[in-house]
């Protein structure tokens, strides 16, 4: 059986329009912007019949999942699951981006754009890839059985790279208020973005 998940990033927040490394460090709002792209998302998603919407603690996917059900215009269920919170980036938390490259720029390099070679790197205190990985991954594997055909996740950047990574989608887009349609075949448990 193939069943689609949609993935969603979260609109722009403050922290994202200044470039500041926020995982977990501040729970941000999202901005007007952030707030539009969300809507924006809702309205594209009404071709699909998305079941329920599971979405990351954070105040930034809180609200871009209440956008998009708004904008959806059918209610959905949205159900919070804490292992869909964004990555720990450690001490580079609340730091601009330009000043933490200054410091880890090959660190960053191996990193951002990781790769399975590189994906057990971190900034100090901070969470791999692959922890994020595991942590996601497990989630999303118990929720299979909760739902027909298609489930909405409304989660963060570093989320969906490791989702990327570690399904080996080669290619999810991470921009803010855009989303992925990702099939699994529940028989050969294998995952293919289709959009």
């Amino acid at each position: 059986m193939k069943k689609k998940l949609i993935i969603v990033r979260h609109g722009l927040t403050l922290a994202n329009k200044f470039k500041i490394w926020n995982g977990v460090y501040a729970d941000l709002p999202l901005l007007q912007e952030g707030k539009e792209e969300a809507w924006k998302v809702g309205q594209a998603l009404r071709k699909f019949n998305i079941e329920v919407i599971y979405c990351s603690p954070l105040l930034r996917a809180q609200e871009t999942a209440k956008h998009i059900v708004e904008a959806y215009s059918k209610p959905i269920s949205v159900i919070t699951k804490n292992e869909l919170r964004e990555c720990d980036f450690g001490i580079a938390e609340g730091q601009k981006m330009e000043d933490v490259r200054k410091k880890y720029s090959l660190l960053i390099d191996k990193m951002y754009w990781g790769t399975k070679n590189t994906w057990e790197l971190s900034f100090p205190g901070g969470e791999s890839k692959h922890e994020t990985f595991k942590r996601v991954n497990a989630c999303i594997n118990g929720l299979w059985d909760s739902f027909f055909d298609c489930a909405l996740i409304v989660s963060h950047g570093g989320v969906m790279n490791a989702l990327d990574i570690g399904w080996e989608l080669h290619g999810l887009n991470y921009e803010h208020g855009t989303f992925n349609v990702i099939e699994y075949d529940t028989d050969t448990q294998k995952f293919v973005r289709i959009v």
